[in-house]
């Protein structure tokens, strides 16, 4: 992680910095997700995020559809039972990857200064989309430790098993566990049509997404390699 060499860090600063370390530390992880039933191993990524939410005084559901196939699910109650709810919603998982097509370490994390100056986050999943994950649970934890409460409630829900059918993340959610992330409207990057094949039997969430190709914020950057 890396930051203004003077001064104090503004909110911002200092928010971006914690993103691009969790960002490292979750791709560190290496969830791969090959598409069989041992692999993923997203219990690390899960152990990591409750980790990290640890200290805000909230609840952190964990949720295991199969040994090793770890979703987490936290709440921040409203104020007001009637106001619409937010669903923060990204994935743990990984695609795998051939080391030999790769500059640098897939599971290395980086940190890269590029030739025109800026940072850059180089690993599997940094756009695919741990960039997200991480940055929605460094925007929860931040509204969480503030004591702050949006009118309706705003759940924080990092599922496995996104990258092959989902039959051990949100398939198994939404089958087993659909009042832990029952909500209104949903933020994530999943724009596909898994979520009809879900939400056919049972309306759980309304999708708002959008798929980002790349993350780039200032001071300090941090852009993600493209999977």
């Amino acid at each position: 992680m890396t930051g203004p060499r003077v001064g104090r860090l503004s909110p911002d600063d200092r928010l971006t910095g914690e993103t691009v370390e969790l960002l490292q530390q979750m791709i560190r992880q290496r969830c791969v997700n090959d598409g069989t039933p041992a692999s993923g191993e997203e219990w690390r990524n899960a152990e990591l995020l409750i980790d990290f939410l640890g200290g805000t005084g909230l609840d952190v559901e964990r949720y295991d559809a199969a040994p090793g196939r770890t979703s987490i699910v936290a709440r921040i109650e409203g104020t007001d039972p009637t106001a619409p709810s937010l669903c923060l919603m990204g994935h743990t998982d990984v695609v795998p990857v051939n080391p030999d097509g790769w500059k640098r370490d897939p599971f290395g994390g980086e940190l890269v200064t590029t030739a025109d100056g800026r940072a850059e986050v180089w690993g599997r999943g940094a756009v695919d989309m741990l960039n997200l994950t991480a940055s929605m649970a460094v925007a929860f934890r931040e509204l969480a430790r503030s004591g702050r409460r949006p009118a309706g409630d705003l759940i924080y829900f990092a599922v496995a098993d996104e990258e092959s059918g989902s039959a051990y993340g949100m398939r198994h959610m939404a089958d087993h566990h659909p009042e832990a992330i029952r909500a209104d409207h949903v933020l994530t990057a999943h724009v596909y049509e898994l979520f009809e094949k879900l939400y056919d039997r049972r309306l759980l969430i309304r999708l708002v997404g959008v798929k980002f190709s790349k993350l780039v914020t200032a001071q300090p950057p941090a852009q993600a390699e493209p999977d």
